[in-house]
């Protein structure tokens, strides 16, 4: 976990790039800070969550057994949490289409602010 500021020259190099892409496509002012810490935490949140999920179960039938009994619990509370119920997935381990689809759906956000 970072303390301070990340201002070393990768990581200036990155955010530079995504600012100039950004920047180029069209986007101005506080949207651009914004879609860039959008993407960024994004990023970070969902390595995070794989982490959990993958980091402490080194056997693959271990987190599927895990994201069983996970979304046993979630289903046996559906009356107070039916959204909750009917759209998580936690049986889901595809992280990476997962990801994808959520990046997309980002983008298309960022995309549609361009030129406004």
């Amino acid at each position: 976990m970072a303390t301070r500021p990340l201002l070393g020259p990768n990581s200036l190099a990155r955010s530079e790039y995504f600012y100039a892409v950004l920047d180029r496509a069209g986007l101005e002012g506080p949207r651009v800070t914004a879609a860039v810490g959008s993407l960024t935490y994004y990023g970070k949140g969902y390595a995070a969550t794989e982490n959990i999920w993958r980091g402490l179960r080194h056997d693959p039938a271990q987190e599927a057994e895990l994201r069983d009994q996970a979304q046993r619990f979630i289903d046996r509370r559906a009356a107070a949490h039916p959204a909750l119920a009917r759209h998580a997935q936690l049986t889901n381990g595809d992280f990476d289409g997962s990801f994808a689809l959520g990046l997309e759906t980002i983008l298309d956000g960022i995309e549609a602010r361009i030129g406004r």
